[in-house]
């Protein structure tokens, strides 16, 4: 979504209000989300001849979980405050992938700082239980019947390294009695 900014550009108006609703697909963007759903206000705005965005949104970030991989949502909210060109007319570095001719790109803006904010590790609930590594069964739903400890084929040969003295109990060795 390009916002027209030349009207602040050649002072004619010195505020332009932004109030939308902006969509992401997973074939849009390249982070591991089924949607985002974002609801944006605030204004771009003339300041000393300088041009600034200030905005606030609340997104609906639709995600698998990231132990069961069912899908939930997560909600993200944030105020964002940036100079776009200064009173020279000098773009900052940041902004320049985002202006093209006298149009402010919102849509590439947002999705910018939701990268920067999503979290890495989104669950479905905080006592979820993910899912069994051997059957791959969900485990918030159904109890598998796979060995309750398994043992990686690589540490194998480790298996009965204390079998002698007296085995592996608890995580730790039981010691032998001199």
């Amino acid at each position: 979504m390009m916002i027209d900014i030349s009207n602040l550009l050649i002072r004619k108006d010195n505020e332009i209000p932004i109030d939308c609703e902006i969509i992401y697909t997973s074939e849009q963007i390249d982070l591991n989300v089924d949607r985002i759903e974002v609801a944006l206000s605030g204004r771009l705005f003339r300041q000393n001849d300088s041009i600034f965005v200030d905005v606030e949104y609340k997104a609906n970030i639709i995600l698998p979980c990231s132990r069961c991989l069912e899908i939930t949502n997560y909600v993200l909210e944030n105020n964002l405050y940036d100079m776009l060109c200064d009173s020279k007319g000098t773009v900052h570095e940041e902004m320049e992938n985002l202006l093209n001719g006298h149009g402010f790109s919102i849509k590439e803006y947002l999705l910018d700082d939701l990268i920067i904010n999503e979290d890495s590790q989104v669950l479905c609930s905080d006592d979820c239980l993910g899912l069994c590594p051997e059957c791959g069964i969900n485990l918030n739903y159904e109890k598998c019947t796979c060995e309750e400890m398994s043992i990686d084929s690589r540490f194998s040969a480790l298996k009965d390294f204390f079998a002698d003295e007296g085995g592996v109990e608890n995580g730790s060795t039981k010691e032998k009695d001199v």
